[in-house]
């Protein structure tokens, strides 16, 4: 079959009209600056009867460009456009979703004799232009073209806002929406709402909120500040579908916004937000989910969708920040289809309330990636949690860990901090794992968890006497006048603190390993407290003889940095205890379980 171009089509999307997937050949392509924005790409097209140079391509299609898919006299389906009026009254088509036919290579030239199309002009007669030696094969009727016509087959009628203040309007896709527009409308579902936040400047004071909108083209941040906050807020709920018209846009500030949209709005006096009841067709959110074993590939701070199986929940904390403030926050372990595990850090309330039992589907749109211990994330203000979202990926992940996936340890990104013989621990390996696997060899340090006795300690060198202020361990140098130095801050005291530096060799049923304790896990390991042992150190040799031994043959859960270091042009695996705890028998042989079970599916 000759290429058949839908003649007509370009008179009909200029006038805003639905015509059916038209094809379209390409006659010039020209790269815009965007600014401070992405750049835009503006077309030429033809219908082979006219041409019109007034088609945008959506900053989302550019990659179309950048790879040089578009290339001159290729043949493209236009699959969903809107039409813009500009405020001088100049129409353009923005193309929001498009597919490259057939490639300029295999067109070779322009197709008919098409003429430069002129608004109000009469309309030609409806004829395809066909080009017998170049075929083209229309996917069952796809080119736009009922079988014998060239009339453009036209859609379902527009989707038409109610009446608003300023009259009824076609409602526009969020993907359209730019600061170059007077008259507009969407219809689209809030997928989050922030709580109402107050500010004050050098300019005065206010409150502010914010929503994310989607609709099937796009989202887009939305912002409320004080009038507006007592208009709409109360009216606006999560989940609903709203029409929204007479918003200002600008670009977006991506510092504070993660959404895919280059641009953002702001609600004014002018604005209207009218509940939508007929709100099926539109989709509830979208998610770009990174599988969790690709993390590592993205850059840090990144912000990523994110889905996977609580496996395990550490308990809440409190910390403080640098402004004295205390913060609640906790954190959780996800796993999916990777066998990859990495923690999540949740804030404030939703922190509080996280209920992670019966090991729930979880999804994160909008968390942040961070190198912290190896690699982690946390939810931002603008993250959205969804627990067991009636979404396919999430049903695809329910039936593989309860197939097979619970019977996985799973091998940790992030440096985990747990308790017990499960808590948040993660990678668990034997100390044999540990060398057959060559952990610690690579740019990074690796992190384990594992079974240890402890079979000796070391007493030579395990204390030194350190700085006595809060924030500094360094060693101090005694001046032999009942004075210590601390080079590091350049003080001398009349008293120090004792640290411990322990080596310990630990042994499970395979094998054995030389870790180094600091202050906290040795404490631990000793089950004493450093001012206790270097006071007995001083005074009490044979009760500090017994410390060790009493130490000795007791078994912990052991989390581990393990790294390969170099001193003096020697390379030597460095195992550094991160954290030392009893064994919760249970919790033990629940793993132990869970490893057999796994076992007997190989």
């Amino acid at each position: 079959m000759a290429v058949v171009l839908s003649g007509g089509a370009i008179e009909a999307l200029t006038l805003g009209q639905d015509v059916s997937n038209p094809l379209l050949q390409l006659v010039n392509i020209r790269k815009i600056d965007g600014g401070n924005g992405p750049a835009r790409f503006r077309l030429m097209m033809s219908d082979g009867q006219h041409t019109m140079s007034s088609f945008m391509l959506s900053t989302q299609l550019n990659p179309l460009a950048e790879e040089n898919q578009l290339a001159q006299h290729c043949v493209c389906m236009i699959k969903r456009s809107v039409t813009n009026v500009l405020k001088d009254g100049r129409r353009v088509v923005v193309v929001l979703d498009m597919e490259v036919m057939k490639s300029a290579e295999e067109v070779g030239d322009k197709i008919g004799e098409p003429t430069p199309y002129v608004e109000g002009q009469a309309r030609a007669p409806q004829s395809a232009v066909p080009n017998p030696s170049r075929p083209l094969q229309p996917q069952n009727g796809s080119d736009g073209m009922s079988k014998g016509s060239a009339k453009p087959a036209f859609g379902k009628k527009p989707l038409v806002a109610p009446n608003t203040p300023g009259g009824s309007s076609k409602v526009a896709p969020i993907a359209s929406l730019n600061p170059y527009q007077s008259k507009w409308t969407i219809r689209a579902r809030v997928t989050n709402k922030s709580g109402i936040r107050t500010w004050s400047n050098s300019r005065g004071e206010g409150k502010l909120f914010s929503m994310d909108l989607v609709d099937e083209s796009g989202e887009i941040r939305v912002t409320a500040f004080t009038q507006e906050v007592e208009k709409f807020y109360s009216l606006v709920e999560q989940g609903k579908v709203y029409y929204i018209s007479k918003g200002s846009l600008k670009m977006a500030n991506k510092q504070y916004s993660t959404l895919k949209n280059d641009y953002e709005m702001t609600l004014n006096g002018d604005s209207t937000v009218i509940p939508c009841d007929d709100s099926s067709d539109v989709p509830t959110l979208q998610c770009s989910f990174v599988p969790i074993g690709d993390l590592e590939a993205h850059e840090k701070d990144a912000v990523v969708d994110v889905i996977g199986v609580v496996k395990t929940v550490e308990d809440l904390a409190r910390i403080t920040t640098k402004n004295s403030r205390e913060v609640s926050k906790r954190n959780i372990h996800l796993m999916d289809q990777s066998g990859r595990v990495i923690s999540l850090t949740m804030w404030g309330s939703e922190a509080e309330s996280f209920d992670g039992s019966g090991q729930p589907i979880m999804a994160i749109k909008g968390a942040r990636l961070s190198d912290f211990g190896g690699r982690s994330l946390s939810t931002l203000f603008s993250s959205v949690v969804m627990m067991n979202p009636d979404l396919p990926e999430a049903y695809k992940l329910r039936g593989w860990y309860d197939k097979e996936g619970h019977a996985m340890d799973g091998q940790s990104m992030t440096e985990q901090r747990g308790g017990g013989g499960g808590g948040g621990l993660t990678n668990w390996k034997t100390l044999a794992d540990v060398k057959t696997e060559h952990l610690g060899h690579g740019e990074k340090p690796d992190y384990f968890s594992c079974i240890g006795t402890v079979v000796h300690l070391r007493k030579e060198n395990c204390m030194y006497q350190a700085c006595p202020s809060a924030d500094c361990n360094k060693k101090v140098v005694d001046q032999q006048n009942g004075m210590y130095r601390c080079e590091k801050c350049d003080k001398e005291f009349p008293e120090f603190k004792y640290r411990l530096m322990l080596s310990a060799n630990i042994a499970d049923f395979g094998d054995n390993q030389w870790v180094t304790c600091f202050q906290d896990t040795a404490e631990a390991i000793l089950g004493q407290n450093s001012a206790y042992v270097g006071q007995l150190k001083d005074s009490n040799e044979a009760a500090f003889d017994e410390i060790f031994q009493q130490a000795n043959f007791n078994t912990f859960v052991l989390r581990n940095r393990v790294k390969l270091e170099t001193y003096n042009d020697e390379s030597r695996i460095k195992v550094t205890v991160m954290d030392a705890k009893p064994v919760d028998h249970k919790e033990y042989s629940k793993r132990l379980i869970m490893s057999i079970r796994k076992l007997a599916t190989q």
